[in-house]
């Protein structure tokens, strides 16, 4: 998608428009949360994968019969504010002819920045979405239709905190600081309540409310990082974005597979001898699921580091075309670096 956003954002609204696509990947886990625990409960959990299949599908060919690439493809769009869309990034989107800057890109310091940040984020984001109703159901007890209603409350969280940032940061930026301190603002915010709360979630989440509250905080202050990293690729370099994005989301898929993995190896199942339910058993449950907490929390930590110090706004010379061109920091004279 933002391949598809490098033609049609204007550099003053990024975040915002980037912030409002990432609403539909937690508005399906709003739904499908309650959905999928109400399925598995009266007709089995493959009807899970049937339904949302056929819903998938029918997402894909609205999808093909509306979207464009670029505004001058669109036969809806209006000739005025495809004027102001091709206006404002014309400086941006228009690609030389040389080849693309592969070695540049890999080597390219902001690129490892963001590559690490989405690693390091979507560590807990996936553990949590795969784990948490797991998680609930080992430490609280709660039964599979209740676990899917609360597993759904952090991601109303997430998207709200998504919107939310989306537009302070657009705000912000135009006015008082620049782009790359905007970017690692909202990232490091992100991983740091992402992080602090799953720990204090572990450590006193001990009953329901108790539970969610920090689940909901740690996974809905997450959503930040869409003003973040998750932007930055835009602003580093435009029409190259589909491909940096590539890059860092084969790194930001890593965790999907390997943080539920290490979740499942940490949290055991007690030994033998211990009554399911009974204060022990979810003792000693309670304690793997912090050590799971606490290398996430680790994980966040060392996202930090290295998007403080890799991090750029501007967009860099091996994504330029031509010697006069202007980055979008070009007019940050005067705010806050």
């Amino acid at each position: 998608m933002l391949g598809v956003w490098g033609s049609w954002a204007p550099p003053v609204e990024r975040s915002r428009l980037v912030s409002i696509t990432y609403i539909g990947p937690q508005l399906g886990n709003i739904i499908s949360f309650p959905i999928s625990g109400l399925i598995c409960q009266y007709l089995g959990w493959p009807w899970v994968f049937y339904i949302f299949g056929v819903v998938g599908t029918i997402w894909f060919v609205i999808y093909s019969l509306y979207a464009f690439d670029t505004p001058a493809k669109n036969p809806r769009i209006s000739q005025k504010e495809r004027i102001y869309i091709e206006n404002s990034l014309k400086k941006e989107v228009k690609r030389s002819k040389t080849n693309t800057p592969w070695l540049s890109i890999w080597t390219s310091l902001p690129v490892w920045g963001i590559s690490i940040a989405s690693f390091c984020n979507n560590w807990g984001f996936y553990t949590l979405l795969t784990c948490m109703p797991t998680f609930l159901e080992q430490t609280i007890g709660l039964d599979i239709k209740t676990n899917g209603l609360l597993s759904a409350i952090p991601y109303a969280m997430f998207l709200t905190a998504n919107m939310v940032a989306g537009e302070i940061a657009d705000f912000i930026r135009k006015r008082w600081i620049s782009t790359k301190l905007t970017r690692k603002i909202f990232t490091l915010g992100g991983l740091f309540c992402s992080g602090f709360f799953l720990l204090l979630c572990g450590y006193f989440g001990t009953d329901t409310v108790t539970a969610i509250v920090f689940l909901t905080l740690g996974v809905g202050l997450q959503g930040m990082v869409v003003a973040g990293h998750n932007v930055n690729n835009l602003d580093i370099a435009p029409r190259y974005s589909g491909i940096i994005m590539g890059i860092t989301n084969m790194f930001g898929t890593f965790p999907g597979f390997l943080g539920p993995q290490l979740a499942k190896a940490v949290a055991k199942k007690p030994p033998p001898g211990i009554e399911e339910g009974t204060a022990a058993y979810v003792a000693i449950y309670r304690k793997e699921w912090i050590n799971v907490f606490w290398v996430t929390a680790e994980i966040c930590v060392f996202g930090m580091i290295c998007y403080a110090l890799l991090a750029d706004g501007k967009v860099q010379d091996w994504a330029r075309d031509g010697e006069n061109e202007l980055s979008d920091d070009s007019s940050e004279e005067n705010v806050i670096n």
